[in-house]
């Protein structure tokens, strides 16, 4: 199983980056909180509210340790093409390439995808008493009652320059210390 966390969250000087597959319910709230998507970090920009922290904490979880949680079936909802649980997407239907895509962090721990009622359905269906394996964090886990196989060593990144749109990385390297120039062009 690929144990990296589908949902990375980032403080950055001017707000909160969260970088996650495409979820239609959460791209809604976030653009309620006045968030803005930036294209170069391909990230969520939030402000750094209360209200933003707040949103983040139901979606995903406080900060915490990330874990490996089993995830029943009956616990998992449908949102537009998506199979989801709170925040996370555990997979997606693609409806050109008629396949189900999983994101990083997931897999089947028991069961399987059932794509022909996947294809009937237009999203991600699994077999019955079918189980995934999904790395979310700790506090979500315990939130929403999911049984903890394992947790997993490395905390979540925090300080991390690909969230940050390019009109900013300049700014935050200095506030860093280094000194940023433009790079001269060749006279060649």
């Amino acid at each position: 199983m690929n144990k990296i966390p589908q949902i990375t969250i980032t403080d950055v000087p001017f707000g909160i980056a969260i970088a996650s597959p495409f979820h239609p319910k959460n791209n809604d709230e976030f653009r309620r909180l006045h968030g803005h998507f930036e294209k170069e970090g391909h990230c969520w920009i939030l402000p750094p509210t209360v209200e933003s922290k707040l949103k983040i904490a139901e979606l995903v979880g406080k900060k915490s340790p990330n874990v490996v949680a089993k995830v029943p079936k009956h616990d998992l909802s449908v949102c537009d093409s998506h199979l989801v649980l709170g925040g996370h997407v555990a997979a997606s239907w693609d409806e050109r390439k008629k396949t189900i895509r999983i994101p990083a962090g997931v897999e089947i721990a028991s069961g399987a995808w059932d794509t022909i009622a996947s294809e009937e359905k237009k999203y991600p269906c699994l077999t019955v008493e079918s189980t995934l394996k999904m790395v979310v964090r700790k506090d979500f886990a315990e939130t929403h009652g999911l049984d903890i196989e394992e947790e997993l060593d490395e905390v979540e990144v925090t300080d991390s320059l690909r969230h940050y749109p390019d009109s900013a990385i300049k700014v935050e390297l200095e506030h860093r210390g280094y000194r940023v120039e433009r790079p001269v062009e060749s006279l060649f």
